[in-house]
């Protein structure tokens, strides 16, 4: 009986059927994988910032965002318009609300106006000058806020601005046109004259005015 010890088997013979990936095609293969890390991990240019180089997205549109837009909610970061963010009712000034507040302020500004030329005829009333403007600016403030729905703004704070001298000049001059019968053409200049001359009465309609600004912003 012949041994079959030092024989081999007739498969071992055979080449080896294991397949060697090509070096070029593992090297294709791995740029081919590496680039969408590049992206991703790369400085990108924020979608409202574009000059800004920004590694955050945002975690629900992946839309690129610096510090400056980003917001942080309970479920991580977003952009401003995935946040959802809205203005507080308070601070929803339409422009119904301005005009309103500004014809109040105008009003209200004329009303002060004609009757603080009543009391500059009073002896003394200079004295209290500084305490009645002060009082006017609160005033016409109160005034334009409850127009406004107690709505707040920047936009209502200038709009009350420009509402007390235009609402002075008519009220002196209404004053003038009422006592002393003067035509409107001469009123109104006059009128206009008396909110900077002398330089305390420019002083004092600074202050009625910012009052009334703090008053709705």
């Amino acid at each position: 009986m012949e041994s079959t010890r030092g024989t081999r088997s007739p498969t071992s013979e055979l080449p080896s059927t294991r397949s060697v990936e090509p070096e070029s095609s593992r090297t294709d293969a791995g740029e081919h994988k590496l680039e969408p890390l590049a992206t991703l991990t790369g400085p990108l240019r924020c979608a409202a910032h574009p000059k800004v180089e920004t590694y955050l997205r945002c975690g629900k549109c992946e839309k690129p965002i610096c510090p400056r837009c980003m917001v942080q909610t309970p479920v991580g970061a977003r952009c401003r318009s995935c946040a959802g963010l809205r203005r507080l009712p308070m601070f929803d000034v339409r422009p119904g609300d301005l005009i309103r507040s500004f014809l109040a302020a105008t009003g209200a500004s004329a009303v002060v106006g004609f009757g603080l030329m009543f009391a500059s005829i009073v002896p003394g009333a200079g004295f209290f000058g500084l305490m009645l403007m002060a009082l006017l600016g609160y005033g016409v403030g109160e005034a334009a806020s409850v127009a406004a729905r107690r709505r707040r703004g920047r936009w209502l704070g200038w709009a009350t601005v420009l509402a007390i001298p235009l609402g002075l000049v008519v009220g002196r001059a209404a004053f003038f046109m009422w006592t002393a019968g003067a035509p409107a053409a001469l009123a109104f200049p006059i009128a206009t004259a008396m909110l900077a001359t002398p330089i305390w009465a420019l002083l004092t309609l600074g202050l009625a005015t910012w009052i009334a600004y703090q008053r709705v912003t």
